[in-house]
């Protein structure tokens, strides 16, 4: 794998054996993300139930540590809105950062 992008009649494609491991690693992810929110779900309803606000185990790989957080409510703040009622004022409270170039893939 010393190529990760080739030309193929002038067109810059992604290699099939990277694209395929990206395929892979991807769907891989999914489930274990699935797999582990179905698990979360369970202990925070089992946590809820028997009023339990902090876990902790030993694994072989480290520590898991749990903590229950309880519903809140929270205020936020409607940029949206607020440039469109007052585009005069808008700016004084607008600070610009700039943010790392970064991949976004995808797997359908």
């Amino acid at each position: 794998m010393n190529e990760l992008i080739i030309k193929q009649d002038n067109l810059a494609v992604i290699d099939p054996t990277v694209a395929e491991r990206i395929a892979e690693y991807t769907m891989a992810i999914d489930v274990a993300k699935e797999q582990l929110d179905n698990i979360k779900n369970l202990l925070k309803d089992e946590m809820e139930r028997k009023g339990i606000i902090k876990l902790e185990a030993e694994t072989d790989d480290g520590t898991v540590s749990i903590n229950y957080v309880a519903p809140t409510t929270s205020e936020r703040f409607n940029s949206r809105k607020f440039r469109k009622e007052h585009p005069d004022m808008y700016d004084d409270y607008v600070d610009i950062s700039s943010r790392e170039g970064y991949l976004k893939l995808s797997v359908n």
